[in-house]
């Protein structure tokens, strides 16, 4: 462990808020940490290093492997998340939640699990499903997290990022006008609806790797 080096980006960051993003898919550790300044509006992302026993360490000491865990718990990791992924500059940031009603949230209420950030000419997912760049021709109202299954509600669409390589498109045209987050968040049941099937498009993203 690079003590130095984990030093210094703690004390980097010590005044910005700092998350630990959880992946459903990596059971045992949270894949990265992202720190936000507010105030510059910046967004930075870091992750553990390839190392086998840095891995081995933080199991060792009951790493948090959860959202639900304490932030008192994840904290005394923030030391390992030492390798630089990604720096973002934003002009609007979108924080991600799920009241937890929804059939796909499995009644679990959830808060910070997600970030979308609005920048000069593209969007940026940060999240439990990764990180990803696209491009959206739509105005957003809200953005919804529920674990593993992140969507965006715009003006025109509905858009499911659970996938890592595209989005599907759920046309708003849809389902009624006024919608409840519980509703808007299950319309991910939609795409699987053979019976009663409506258009789906997608687009592509730039998966960027952890």
């Amino acid at each position: 462990m690079n003590t130095k080096k984990s030093n210094l980006i703690i004390q980097k960051h010590k005044n910005d808020k700092k998350y630990f993003i959880w992946h459903p898919r990596i059971i045992n550790i949270s894949p990265f940490i992202v720190y936000i300044n507010q105030n510059k509006k910046n967004v930075y992302i870091y992750t553990l290093p390839n190392k086998k026993e840095i891995r081995k360490e933080l199991y060792e000491k009951n790493i948090p492997c959860h959202p639900s865990e304490p932030n008192s718990k994840k904290n005394k990791t923030a030391y390992a998340y030492t390798k630089f992924v990604k720096e973002y500059k934003y002009k609007k940031i979108y924080y991600g939640s799920s009241q937890g009603k929804s059939r796909i949230s499995d009644h679990y209420k959830i808060k910070n699990n997600g970030f979308l950030l609005e920048l000069d000419n593209k969007y940026v997912y940060i999240g439990n499903v990764g990180i990803m760049e696209f491009k959206l021709n739509d105005n957003i109202i809200k953005f919804l997290t529920p674990l593993g299954y992140p969507i965006i509600y715009g003006q025109k669409n509905i858009y499911h990022l659970y996938n890592e390589k595209s989005i599907d498109i759920l046309k708003r045209s849809n389902f009624k006008k006024s919608m409840t987050n519980s509703e808007i968040e299950d319309t991910y049941y939609k795409i699987y609806d053979f019976k009663n099937p409506i258009e789906i498009k997608s687009i592509k993203v730039k998966q960027i790797k952890i």
